[in-house]
């Protein structure tokens, strides 16, 4: 009996042991694997051979304490890095978007930041900049394309002070109205004009100033005397600013 069963059982454990070399020295899997429990992998291992292929990692990918990624990555769909407000997740190069907006919600920087790296940059901010009890400019701030301050307020371009010296000749009559020119480097035509004489003679009262030229001022003055002429022998000093 034991003779007639052992060419067999011998084949079978032939077969059986030829098929756990193959097995064992196998590189490809042509068909998906399905696992209920943990897979470790050892040595190198590659996820797809395509730009087209999809790898599926539905839980999370873990590295050790060496980096996870040394090299580029990119991401498709919602990317979310950290999962609560104490992580740190830290960006040493560049973070860039595309046309649409980088940031949609609300950003938290930590120590020093720099938007733009050259002069021509335009760093847009939307809603109110703003910041603690601390002054949020300490330097002098240079605003393109205007600003507004308050709420519903004009917006100014340009803000020019200075001195000139104002001469309305030897006299003018009585109840009259006299004007001169005094130059105003930087001003020009249309801008709003307010001026602070420095001396007025006796009956002579400031009337308005305007800019109708680049670079000069138009002051005029009312003599308030309706019988008296102003005899003015001096050249004055009058301060000047300019709004645009």
């Amino acid at each position: 009996m034991m003779k007639k069963f052992f060419p067999a059982a011998a084949a079978s454990i032939a077969v059986s042991f030829l098929f756990v070399i193959v097995a064992c020295g196998s590189t490809t899997i042509s068909t998906d694997i399905t696992t209920g429990g943990a897979l470790t992998v050892s040595g190198n291992s590659t996820f797809g051979d395509a730009a087209t292929d999809v790898n599926l990692f539905t839980g999370t990918l873990q590295a050790s304490t060496t980096a996870l990624f040394t090299s580029g990555l990119t991401t498709y769909g919602n990317s979310t890095f950290g999962d609560a407000a104490t992580d740190v997740n830290l960006f040493t190069g560049t973070l860039q978007a595309s046309t649409t907006a980088l940031f949609t919600s609300g950003l938290t920087t930590y120590g020093n930041s720099t938007f733009g790296d050259a002069a021509t940059d335009v760093n847009l901010f939307t809603g109110t900049l703003q910041a603690s009890t601390t002054a949020l400019f300490t330097a002098t701030t240079t605003h393109y394309n205007g600003a507004v301050i308050g709420p519903s307020g004009s917006a100014l371009y340009k803000v020019l002070v200075g001195t000139c010296t104002v001469n309305f000749g030897s006299a003018f009559t009585a109840d009259l109205a006299t004007t001169t020119n005094c130059t105003a480097t930087g001003v020009l035509a249309g801008d709003k004009i307010f001026m602070t004489p420095t001396k007025l003679d006796q009956y002579m009262v400031f009337s308005s100033a305007s800019s109708t030229g680049s670079n000069v001022i138009q002051v005029a003055v009312f003599n308030s005397s309706t019988s008296t002429d102003i005899t003015i022998d001096t050249t004055d000093t009058w301060y000047w600013m300019a709004i645009r």
